[in-house]
């Protein structure tokens, strides 16, 4: 996963797939977000791709106390 997804890392997942001889192999860009051109690219390529929204990473991979200081944390942040 990656915060913004630029050019560099379209061409990034290029290559790692080009290092992969598993034909069943399955890459994905994940970030919280993709540049509109490469989101076409990618796809036209046919590899997978999708945004997230900061605040889904603390929900789907902490404990329910955790989601509580991860709430706190963004709501205070989201003040600033």
């Amino acid at each position: 996963m990656k915060k913004h997804v630029d050019v560099n890392a379209g061409v990034q997942l290029m290559l790692y797939s080009g290092l992969v001889s598993n034909r069943s192999a399955r890459f994905m860009l994940v970030a919280l977000s993709i540049m509109d051109k490469l989101i076409h690219g990618v796809h036209r390529a046919g590899y997978e791709y999708v945004e997230i929204k900061e605040e889904d990473i603390y929900y789907r991979f902490f404990s329910s106390k955790i989601k509580e200081g991860a709430e706190r944390i963004i709501s205070e942040t989201s003040r600033r």
